[in-house]
C-alpha cells in the first residue's frame, strides 16, 4: 500500500507557526528567503511524494495578512526572455519622460519598439499607469502645496526612493498637460490594436508617440 513521504498539509501549518513565532519573539521585520522555485516546485514534489508544488505559496498565503514578498529577478533574465534591456524597458523610458530627457527617451522607445516581443498596448497601459499617478499628485499638490510623505505614498503607491522623480515629473506634466498625455494614450492604445496606423511600424508608433509626449 502506498503511503505518502511528506505531509503537505503539515507543512504548510508548521512552516507558517515557526515564522509567526520568530516574528513575535524577535518583533519588527524578519527577512526569510527561499530556496528552489517558489512557484510550480515539480522537482520537490517528485523527490518528495506528497509535496505539492504550490506548497510555497500557500504557505505564503496564510501569511498574507502579515507578509511582504519581494521577487528578485536577474536583469540578464528579462533581456533572454523578453528581449528588452534592463537599460532600455519601459520603466527607464517613463523615468526620461519624466524628466523630459528627449534624447534619451526617443533612443529608448525606438529600442523597446523594435523588440520581437514588444506590444503597444502594454507599452500604452505602462505609461497610463505612469502619467495616471503624475496626474493624482498634481490634482494633490492644487490641494495642498506641501503635503507628508504619507500622503504623497497614499496617492503615488510607489517607494518614497521615486518621490523625487515624480516631484520632477509633476512640474514638467502639470494637470493639464497630464490629462493630455492620457487622452493621447488612449488614441495611441487604439493604434496599438491595430486602428488606424497606415503604414507605421511598432517602433514608430512608439517614437511617434513618445516625441508627442515630450512636446506636451
Amino acid at each position: 500500500m502506498w503511503q505518502l513521504g511528506f505531509d503537505n498539509d503539515a507543512y504548510i501549518k508548521r512552516q507558517s507557526e515557526q515564522i509567526r513565532e520568530r516574528i513575535q519573539k524577535y518583533g519588527g521585520k524578519r527577512y526569510l528567503e527561499f530556496g528552489g522555485k517558489l512557484f510550480d516546485d515539480f522537482h520537490a514534489s517528485r523527490v518528495l511524494p506528497g509535496f505539492a508544488p504550490d506548497s510555497k505559496i500557500r504557505m505564503l498565503a496564510r501569511l498574507k495578512d502579515e507578509a511582504e514578498v519581494v521577487i528578485a529577478i536577474n536583469a540578464a533574465d528579462i533581456e533572454k526572455n523578453v528581449g528588452i534591456s534592463r537599460q532600455f524597458s519601459i520603466f527607464e523610458l517613463t523615468r526620461e519622460l519624466s524628466m523630459k530627457n528627449s534624447a534619451k527617451a526617443l533612443r529608448i522607445a525606438a529600442y523597446i519598439g523594435s523588440s520581437a516581443k514588444f506590444a503597444m498596448p502594454m507599452a500604452v497601459s505602462a505609461l497610463y499607469t505612469h502619467f495616471y499617478r503624475i496626474l493624482k499628485y498634481g490634482a494633490l499638490l492644487m490641494r495642498t502645496s506641501r503635503p507628508a510623505n504619507d500622503q504623497k505614498a497614499k496617492v503615488l503607491g510607489v517607494n518614497p526612493y521615486f518621490f523625487s522623480e515624480y516631484d520632477t515629473a509633476v512640474r514638467n506634466y502639470p494637470v493639464k498637460k497630464c490629462m493630455a498625455v492620457v487622452a493621447l494614450l488612449k488614441e495611441y492604445d487604439y493604434k496599438g490594436k491595430g486602428g488606424d496606423v497606415g503604414e507605421a511600424t511598432p517602433a514608430e508608433l512608439m517614437v511617434e508617440l513618445t516625441a508627442k509626449i515630450l512636446n506636451m
